[in-house]
Parts: structure tokens; C-alpha cells; sequence
């Protein structure tokens, strides 16, 4: 009976083994993070009923002036987020809450696209999940989640567009370079700053291949 016992114990004590070996314990804890950050920012964002930072308006503005004339406030040729932030007012009507919950859905895709892009070319899933929590821990986030939107949705924008760029490459399916080229556009007319970006993107894509 004892070895029998003992024969249980170890059965079950394999199986276990075996399936703590398929949980994703990287892909667990982003989950976590994202969820607990995403929750923190929201919180501190709508604490009050107003814009958030100095520039907080000038969202608002964009966005409300599209809702209701169909074209931005201030003249802009990159008018990518406005028609975007103009878009969701005019479903949510309210524009303040709007660019508030848009600008942590920016950084939540930010984060997420971070880490798909390090783990498909460094391929080391938790290098990749550092990557993710720097994004989503730094300071720097309440600008862009404040005073720079623009910013925040062009390196969205262009962090996917490599990832889907890598996708195409390797599968040679027509989808993933249509939808790679799309996002490249909105990258481009989201921020003046977008060029800089992708010659950012492509230093760093040539140093981890040296």
C-alpha cells in the first residue's frame, strides 16, 4: 500500500510539474502589469472631471471640433489622432473622458507591442517582458499620457508596424504588409516626430544584428 501511495504522489506530483512547465509565467506577469498599471493611470486620470496637463485641452478641442464640424480646431497636418479622439466623442459624447481612456489604451498597446516586438527579434521572453515594464512603470508615461498624445500614438503606431513588418517578412502573407503599411501612414500623420522614430527603430534593428 505504501509504494502504491508513494506511485500516486509521484504521478501527481509529475502532472503538476508538467503543467507549471506550459504556463507562461513571463506572459502571466505582463497580464498582471498591464492590468494594475492600466488601472493606477485611469484612476489618476479621471480623479478629476476636468483635462489632464497643460495641454490637456487642446486634445479636447481637436477632438470635439471634429465630433461636431468634421475637421480639427487648430489646422494640423498630421491630423491622424484628432479624427481619431473626434471619432470615439462622437460615440462616447464626452471628450474629456475620451482622450483619458484613449491616451491609456495608447499606453496599454504601447506596452504590449514593445514586448511582441522584443520577444520576435531578441527572442528572449523575458528581456522582452522587461522591455514592457520599463515602458509601463517609467515616469515618462503621464506626458504622453497627459501632454503628448500625439507622441504616444505614433510610437504605437510605428512599434506595430515593425512588429507586423517581421510578420510579413517571415510569412510572406499579404495581410500582414497591407496592415504593416497602414499603421506606417498613421504613424507618419500622427507626429512630426515620427521620422525620427523609424530611424531610431532602425539603428536599434541594426545593432541587434551586428
Amino acid at each position: 500500500e505504501a509504494s502504491q501511495y508513494l506511485a500516486v504522489i509521484t504521478s501527481h506530483s509529475a502532472r503538476l510539474a508538467e503543467v507549471f512547465a506550459r504556463i507562461r509565467f513571463a506572459r502571466v506577469l505582463l497580464v498582471l502589469l498591464l492590468t494594475g498599471t492600466a488601472i493606477y493611470d485611469l484612476r489618476l486620470l479621471t480623479r478629476y472631471p476636468v483635462a489632464a496637463g497643460i495641454d490637456g485641452y487642446y486634445y479636447v478641442l481637436q477632438a470635439t471640433s471634429v465630433m461636431q464640424q468634421g475637421s480639427p480646431y487648430f489646422h494640423t497636418n498630421k491630423p491622424v489622432v484628432a479624427y481619431l479622439l473626434g471619432a470615439i466623442s462622437y460615440v462616447s459624447k464626452n471628450p474629456v473622458l475620451t482622450v483619458k481612456v484613449t491616451a491609456v489604451v495608447l499606453q496599454l498597446l504601447l506596452c504590449l507591442g514593445i514586448y511582441a516586438l522584443l520577444r520576435t527579434v531578441i527572442q528572449e521572453e523575458w528581456l522582452a517582458l522587461l522591455g514592457a515594464v520599463i515602458a509601463a512603470i517609467s515616469g515618462l508615461r503621464f506626458y504622453l499620457l497627459s501632454e503628448f498624445i500625439n507622441n504616444l500614438a505614433a510610437l504605437v503606431f510605428l512599434v506595430w508596424t515593425a512588429w507586423l513588418l517581421i510578420r510579413f517578412l517571415q510569412t510572406k502573407r499579404l495581410v500582414w504588409g497591407i496592415c504593416a503599411s497602414l499603421l506606417f501612414l498613421a504613424g507618419l500623420f500622427s507626429h512630426r516626430m515620427a521620422p525620427v522614430i523609424v530611424l531610431a527603430m532602425i539603428v536599434f534593428a541594426s545593432l541587434i544584428h551586428i
